[in-house]
């Protein structure tokens, strides 16, 4: 499924995801950097930590950045997650990632895809202590619109829909505000999964 240039790149990536995944377990937060290629070849960046939900990288110093990897902290470190996860999401990523890769928290997030299609990365991983997983997004520009206009209609929705009925949340409204969201929700889905190009797990063991 990789490209010889892909494989070469994941190859030099691991050793040093392994060491950001140790840093991401001890300090519980999201750990990260990018692969850079200069004139003496493949090169990382200095590791990042961030937060539990989020981490920012360093740009490459010298040459072209032409991957990256962040952690994603594992449930079996005791990171509880306040996002709900759809039935259709769930689908989606078990489809694109396997069902390994979508259970350890492997799968991109909707700021994760947007990061990499922004950098024009050649590709881009994920990891936690269950492995690691990496995908490449597309580069049109027109499905880079697509996925940026459906992800903002669909949650300037969901926001609406929560203010609305804040106060009130019964079964009835709970159905009225899924059945408003629902349309931009299955369209931003369909944008998600045509901006990747080519997913999967490169690692499956317990690191």
């Amino acid at each position: 499924m990789w490209s010889k240039r892909e494989l070469k790149i994941i190859d030099f990536l691991l050793p040093f995801a392994e060491n950001s995944i140790k840093e991401s377990q001890r300090a519980k937060v999201e750990t990260g950097f990018r692969i850079c290629e200069t004139k003496r070849g493949l090169e990382p960046t200095t590791l990042c930590s961030g937060g539990v939900c989020s981490v920012s990288i360093a740009p490459c110093k010298k040459g072209k950045a032409v991957a990256s990897f962040h952690s994603h902290p594992s449930l079996k470190d005791g990171y509880v997650t306040t996002q709900a996860i759809s039935a259709q999401r769930k689908k989606l990523d078990v489809e694109m990632f396997g069902k390994y890769a979508s259970d350890s928290r492997l799968t991109p997030s909707e700021d994760d895809v947007m990061f990499s299609a922004g950098q024009e990365h050649e590709i881009d991983c994920i990891g936690n202590r269950d492995g690691v997983a990496c995908f490449v997004t597309e580069q049109s520009k027109q499905k880079k619109l697509d996925f940026v206009f459906a992800l903002t209609d669909y949650e300037t929705y969901r926001d609406e829909m929560r203010k609305f009925f804040d106060r009130d949340m019964n079964d009835e409204a709970r159905k009225m505000s899924i059945e408003v969201v629902q349309p931009s929700y299955e369209k931003y889905l369909k944008t998600y999964k045509a901006m990747i190009k080519k997913a999967g797990a490169v690692i499956s063991e317990d690191i």
